[in-house]
């Protein structure tokens, strides 16, 4: 789930191949807003559905000239960025 916060946007729960679906239609208020900050360390569980679901959102950010960023990415998360290489894309703040 994702949910409005002052600052952005937040993960909430696990994103899993049975779950990226249905994260990936919530998300559309992200793209009607002029804050597209996503805190990822409500994400509870993941598998590479979530790092596909992060470089959907990356690629659409670029498509439609919006900056996107993610923040807070949990230690599972950021183990599936760098197993597939993607670490430097997804969070280039370090």
């Amino acid at each position: 789930m994702i949910v409005r916060t002052e600052s952005g946007w937040r993960v909430e729960g696990p994103i899993k191949m049975d779950t990226a679906s249905a994260l990936l239609d919530d998300a559309e208020g992200i793209w009607h807003s002029e804050t597209r900050r996503i805190d990822l360390s409500g994400i509870s569980d993941a598998d590479s559905a979530a790092i596909a679901v992060l470089l959907a959102w990356k690629r659409r950010a670029n498509r439609e000239g919006k900056e996107i960023s993610f923040h807070g990415a949990t230690d599972s998360v950021r183990s599936l960025a760098n197993l597939y290489d993607v670490a430097d894309l997804l969070f280039p703040q370090g």
